[in-house]
């Protein structure tokens, strides 16, 4: 038989070898997509709770959908961009144990509150001598939620850069 090179490949029952790595991708940014909203969850509890205390029940839905909107960025960034993605969550998952002596999110939110305050998005109030705040401003607590999520999130991405040099198993060759 003689072969013609001018004629398309004939698709095997496994398939090619490009829908094989296809299918291999596939899985694995699934993976990363659902290894990703649970550590994104993993890490809402405490800042979710006191931020919610803060705000007005108006308000809160301005931190839902901050929220949601930075879990879809991650989704976003699994499937674009993964070498990015993965010390990210790794890092995550550092920070959402790290919930359990909360100093680098609280830190985060003061710092946002400090931000909003500044800006006239967080209103001052006294009580028994104790100066408190609110947020009662929809766009004052988008702002502090991204501003929170920024700093917990560029934290996050050190350790998991950090972890991924220390313990990756393939060293990377200078070129």
């Amino acid at each position: 038989m003689k072969l013609n090179p001018y004629q398309a490949p004939i698709p095997s029952e496994e398939g090619t070898g490009n829908e094989k790595v296809a299918k291999i991708v596939a899985g694995e940014t699934r993976k990363l997509i659902i290894v990703w909203c649970i550590i994104f969850l993993l890490n809402l509890p405490f800042p979710a709770v006191i931020g919610s205390s803060f705000t007005t029940p108006y308000s809160i839905w301005a931190m839902v959908v901050t929220l949601v909107g930075l879990m879809l960025a991650g989704i976003v960034l699994c499937i674009r961009l993964p070498s990015i993605a993965r010390p990210l969550i790794v890092g995550s998952a550092v920070t959402a144990v790290s919930q359990v002596v909360p100093i680098l999110h609280v830190s985060a939110g003061l710092f946002g509150v400090e931000v909003a305050r500044s800006l006239g998005m967080a209103i001052d109030q006294q009580d028994d001598g104790l100066v408190r705040f609110s947020l009662p401003d929809f766009f004052g607590v988008i702002l502090v939620t991204l501003i929170v999520a920024l700093a917990v999130g560029l934290v996050a991405f050190a350790f998991g850069l950090v972890g991924q040099k220390l313990f990756m198993k393939t060293k990377i060759k200078k070129a």
